[in-house]
């Protein structure tokens, strides 16, 4: 899909992805690439025979050149950040 990833991190409930994409690609459709063969890797790979399904919503933002690095660092530790209660609420929207 000619996408680069950058920094994938999560906890228990969900997953963060920085990526770079081409400007032909829609979010929607990166999304359902990445729900679609993810969730067929966990019911075929990790866990076969077990109920596996992506929530129905997500979230996507935009993130500056400069921002990279400190987006990059925030998802690299998703454990610690919700562990210590030191997310950042922006970043953290859950789908009501």
């Amino acid at each position: 899909m000619k996408c680069t990833v950058i920094a994938v991190g999560g906890v228990e409930d969900h997953v963060h992805l920085l990526t770079g994409f081409p400007p032909t690609l829609t979010v929607s459709e990166l999304i359902k690439q990445i729900k679609g063969s993810s969730s067929h890797f966990i019911t075929h790979e990790v866990k076969p025979g077990e109920f596996f399904k992506w929530q129905g919503s997500y979230g996507a933002f935009t993130v500056s050149h400069d921002a990279i690095d400190s987006v990059a660092n925030y998802i690299g530790n998703q454990a610690t950040h919700h562990l210590q209660k030191s997310i950042i609420p922006i970043w953290e929207l859950t789908p009501g």
